[in-house]
């Protein structure tokens, strides 16, 4: 009986962290100090190379400039899942392989608080997400 008690304040306790509002509402610190080159336009990028940073991304981020950008980069070539859940503007999502070949890309992918498509792609090292 005392397993089921636990069991159910425990369940509780995760329904109620579920319906908080997200409080953090601040976007991760940006600094584009990374230079990359599409169809020869450089672009300023900030790199997410860690599992926080790209969890994060480009979250409640007001404005982004047309030749800035944020370049995901994971540690091995494999599926990637992008979603927009609590970005604030539109962006194109570029699927790069670890030949810097185009996999897929996603023009305009809308912003989304909730019940966000993901869009994914195979052989995945790199994303790079774009204001255009």
């Amino acid at each position: 009986m005392r397993l089921f008690g636990l069991l159910l304040s425990l369940s509780c306790c995760l329904a109620a962290c579920n319906e908080q509002p997200n409080v953090n509402q601040q976007p991760q610190l940006l600094n584009f100090d990374h230079i990359v080159y599409l169809n020869d336009r450089p672009i300023k990028v900030a790199v997410f190379d860690t599992p926080a940073e790209r969890e994060k991304g480009l979250m409640w981020v007001k404005e982004l400039a047309k030749d800035h950008g944020a370049l995901f980069v994971f540690e091995q070539e494999g599926e990637v899942g992008i979603w927009m859940k609590n970005t604030l503007i539109p962006l194109t999502i570029f699927f790069f392989d670890a030949n810097y070949k185009k996999v897929r890309l996603v023009k305009a992918a809308k912003p989304c608080r909730s019940r966000c498509p993901i869009y994914k792609a195979k052989k995945v090292i790199y994303v790079l997400e774009l204001n255009e």
